[in-house]
């Protein structure tokens, strides 16, 4: 399963998004301080933008997890960059275009 954020009504096929598993999603979020929710919502991107500029990208990263069962790959620092990286310009088409962003 995965997590897309997007700019909502954003009329572009070019538009920016960023497609994450569910983990990741939850990880990224909670570091943000953002409320997961029941996994679909809308959000202010100035909300967004406001809880970039104070992500402290060290609360991301995780190792390679191995268990038997499950292995998670982590979250490495360059995920972390392209992560914010790919947030703020969702932020800022949703600025431009007056909309919410959208994650589900």
């Amino acid at each position: 399963m995965s997590v897309t954020i997007a700019p909502t009504n954003a009329f572009s096929n070019d538009a920016p998004y960023l497609n994450v598993s569910n983990r990741n999603f939850a990880t990224l979020w909670n570091a943000l301080g953002l409320d997961v929710g029941d996994w679909v919502g809308e959000i202010d991107p100035l909300d967004v933008m406001c809880a970039l500029r104070r992500f402290d990208p060290s609360l991301v990263v995780r190792e390679t997890i191995e268990d038997g069962c499950m292995i998670s790959c982590g979250i490495t620092p360059e995920q972390v960059e392209r992560y914010r990286s790919i947030l703020t310009a969702v932020c800022n088409v949703a600025f431009a275009n007056g909309s919410t962003i959208t994650f589900c």
